[in-house]
């Protein structure tokens, strides 16, 4: 990734959360062999919709298992598709889509690729790796603005962070590890 991009990337992640301090925030650090600027989540907490999200959660319930899931309260038509790569392997025996009308693809033994036209269901799918980062690489409708990301982070009360994709340095992925990762 471009230094420019990912300074970009920490800015609007940092900027977004709504966080006081570097120290304090669960976004902003870089993880992973790929040294992607990321977020932390808090172990086992869900993020809340509300009746109008549009866009994908993300949550962990213990080290290197998690669930990304994605929807369109709204009931439109919305398209989400793409990857979730990590640094070593996924297990192929323990990817499991939410809903089952979703349609997953193991790309490589560090890769799966996702699309489904939720509508106001949550559609997604859970997963374990042998890593502790994991790269989300989200569209809606082919684009990568416009949507919403939401997960818990595991600072102050567990902060509920999300962001916005609103803006040209959103096109790179973003790490993701959970709060018990180093």
């Amino acid at each position: 990734m471009r230094a420019h991009s990912k300074t970009l990337l920490a800015s609007l992640l940092l900027s977004v959360a709504g966080c006081e301090s570097p120290a304090r925030q669960p976004c902003g650090e870089s993880f992973g062999a790929r040294d992607m600027v990321g977020c932390r989540l808090s172990p086992g907490e869900q993020p809340a919709l509300d009746g109008k999200y549009t866009g994908f959660l993300l949550s962990s319930d213990k080290p290197d298992h998690y669930s990304v899931g994605w929807i369109d309260s709204l009931d439109a038509a919305s398209s989400f598709s793409g990857t979730l790569s990590v640094d070593d392997t996924i297990d192929p025996r323990a990817i499991h889509g939410h809903t089952g009308n979703e349609v997953i693809h193991s790309d490589s033994p560090n890769q799966l690729s996702f699309e489904s036209s939720p509508g106001n269901r949550l559609d997604g799918i859970d997963f374990t790796t042998s890593s502790p980062v994991i790269y989300l690489d989200g569209f809606m409708n082919g684009s990568r603005l416009g949507f919403t990301v939401s997960f818990v982070g595991p600072f102050y009360n567990d902060y509920s962070g999300s962001w916005t994709s609103q803006t040209a340095s959103d096109r790179d992925p973003v790490a993701f590890t959970s709060a018990q990762a180093e």
